[in-house]
């Protein structure tokens, strides 16, 4: 198992507003979030957040504790299964892994996934903390997309460089090659260097159902350009963009409940809707639907 201080670690890093906010609508009752709880139905809100104490319980039902029992509730998983997860999402590294050793193809999937979920934290950084995102947040303002909601979605920034990506992963030890397999760069013909394939553009990280980062959309911040306005990445070992649409992992439990899935073209008008409250929004990443989406 892990240790307690990577579990408390978890807690501090990961707020249960934002985990749970995931899952149902969450509205201000004094110094709580109220919402319809989402394991039993209900008309009437008695499911209760307290962000102070991190904790959740719902008054209907009886369902009550932290974040790692709201997620092995409302995903069905083992507490290991929802602490592999959330320690994902939270960016803290397990010593003491909870499952048996990966090998092959599992372990070479952990190493894309992780990958691309550092290079998200990248482009996020970029967006949130650097000089070179205010374009980019000056869009957002623009749009009506709120600082909240776009942190739960982690998008991101990149900035008009060829080698953003490029300098950090070979700064950080990342191999290039492995970089390319997932379409973060792409090969040069001069002297085997690379070059980034996502350039000044708004980021949107792609999620499988468990979260884990498989792919990026890149929308283009200028008003004229050359090629699509949204660039996706490429299929991979891990991404293959005819079986998955985009916000499906925030959208899945409202689905369930509402027995609906709404489809929406683009991946802004997906997040401008979850943030009125419409959490069982989806758009497909390309052109056109697949059997295997619908």
């Amino acid at each position: 198992m892990a240790t307690r201080n990577e579990i408390e670690q978890i807690k501090d890093r990961l707020n249960i507003v934002d985990v749970v906010g995931r899952y149902v609508t969450l509205k201000k009752a004094g110094t709580n979030l109220r919402a319809l709880c989402p394991f039993h139905n209900e008309k009437t809100p008695s499911f209760m957040v307290n962000p102070e104490l991190n904790i959740f319980k719902c008054f209907g039902c009886g369902e009550s504790g932290d974040v790692f029992a709201f997620v092995q509730k409302i995903e069905g998983l083992e507490f290991g299964e929802a602490l592999e997860q959330l320690a994902g999402q939270a960016g803290v590294a397990l010593t003491n892994d909870i499952k048996a050793p990966s090998t092959g193809k599992i372990k070479e999937r952990e190493l894309f996934t992780d990958l691309n979920s550092f290079v998200a934290g990248l482009y996020e950084y970029l967006l949130w903390q650097s000089p070179v995102g205010e374009p980019a947040r000056a869009y957002l303002r623009e749009r009506g997309i709120g600082e909240a909601i776009a942190k739960q979605f982690r998008l991101g920034y990149v900035p008009d460089r060829w080698d953003t990506v490029v300098k950090t992963l070979a700064e950080k030890g990342y191999t290039l090659s492995t970089a390319e397999k997932l379409g973060l760069v792409i090969r040069s013909d001069r002297q085997d260097g690379y070059y980034d394939r996502f350039r000044d553009r708004l980021m949107f990280p792609i999620f499988d159902p468990q979260d884990k980062v498989v792919g990026f959309s890149g929308r283009t911040l200028k008003k004229e350009f050359e090629g699509g306005k949204y660039i996706n990445s490429p299929d991979s070992d891990i991404y293959h963009k005819g079986q998955i649409l985009y916000a499906y992992n925030f959208a899945k439990h409202q689905a369930r409940l509402s027995e609906e899935l709404i489809l929406v073209e683009g991946n802004l008008d997906v997040i401008q809707l979850h943030q009125a409250g419409e959490q069982n929004v989806v758009a497909p990443l390309g052109t056109a639907l697949t059997s295997e989406q619908m």
